[in-house]
């Protein structure tokens, strides 16, 4: 098991897979580094421009007392509206997140949370995909049966996901820890202490390891099931393009689709982020994990059977 894990992971470092993800892992925390600062600038002038509205400053401190409500419509456009009520306490909740999402833990769980609906599990996904594919572009699956057994072969595949996942996990979460301290001092202030404690974002280490774990687990399955999939396919090329177009340009398709459970779990673990918000069919939280644990388990079962065959007949 360790020759095959060992081969499997100096095969990702010479092929510079490896320094590809870390060179894009970096990038995604610089853009999120940037996008904490947007979006921190963007609710310091909301929270301004909301001021300006009211008639008096009594008027508008009664207001952040009261809980706001959103609601959405649909025009005859197909564009969906949302309207706020309360938009004073809207505005003071946002302006206290988005102040919260430039501090030390507060930048990894907006990274985390903005970067893991999307653009982790595509690196994720690609990662799956690769690992399936380079032995059948090379032809080394042959070679490999000669010194392992296909049950060592698939599970080394299923440990390398993991544990370069894993790395990638505690690598970008040590980063965003490090931005996040440095992100205090770049914060435009606005004094809102003579409100009170109307709101607050309170962070702590389970929170964080809460939030990173689920996201570890979704990309985890994310690979997993296209691992499978691309054993399946053969080629990386279309491998890449049916993962690139299910995951970016088709739609939810319901209740039990993939996306859809993930975006479920999503929606219920780092609430006090600001992100965009995502089409879903809404289901109990639990409910979403169950449908992940079946994708991801008929995945293994699938990718074992598959792998047991073409290892023992057509490679």
């Amino acid at each position: 098991m360790k020759n095959t894990l060992r081969q499997e992971i100096s095969y990702l470092m010479s092929s510079k897979t490896l320094l590809i993800g870390v060179l894009l892992l970096m990038l995604l925390l610089i853009f999120g580094a940037f996008q904490a600062k947007i979006t921190q600038t963007s609710s310091v002038m909301q929270f301004k421009e909301t001021q300006k509205v009211y008639n008096s400053e009594q008027e508008f401190e009664n207001d952040l007392h009261k809980p706001y409500s959103l609601s959405q419509s649909t025009n005859g456009q197909d564009q969906v509206d949302t309207s706020i009520e309360n938009s004073a306490r809207y505005s003071y909740e946002s302006l206290m997140i988005a102040n919260n999402q430039m501090s030390l833990l507060g930048f990894p769980k907006f990274f985390l949370k903005y970067s893991g609906l999307i653009f982790l599990p595509i690196i994720s996904g690609f990662l799956g995909i690769f690992v399936a594919t380079y032995d059948y572009k090379n032809a080394t699956y042959k070679r490999k049966l000669n010194h392992n057994s296909w049950q060592e072969i698939l599970v080394g595949k299923y440990l390398v996901i993991i544990s370069v996942l894993f790395i990638a996990l505690v690598f970008t979460t040590l980063i965003s820890l490090v931005i996040g301290g440095l992100s205090v001092h770049f914060i435009e202030s606005i004094d809102v202490s003579k409100y009170g404690s109307i709101f607050e974002v309170h962070n702590s280490l389970l929170d964080l390891a809460t939030l990173g774990l689920t996201v570890f687990l979704m990309n985890v399955i994310t690979a997993v099931i296209w691992f499978t999939l691309s054993l399946i396919i053969k080629s990386s090329v279309i491998s890449i393009v049916l993962f690139l177009l299910y995951d970016l340009v088709l739609p939810n398709f319901g209740k039990y689709d993939f996306k859809n459970g993930m975006m479920n779990v999503f929606s219920s673990v780092g609430k006090d982020v600001i992100t965009q918000p995502v089409p879903l069919l809404q289901i109990p939280f639990l409910e979403a994990w169950g449908i992940l644990i079946v994708h991801v388990l008929l995945a293994l079962g699938i990718g074992w059977g598959i792998f047991y065959k073409k290892t023992r007949f057509t490679l």
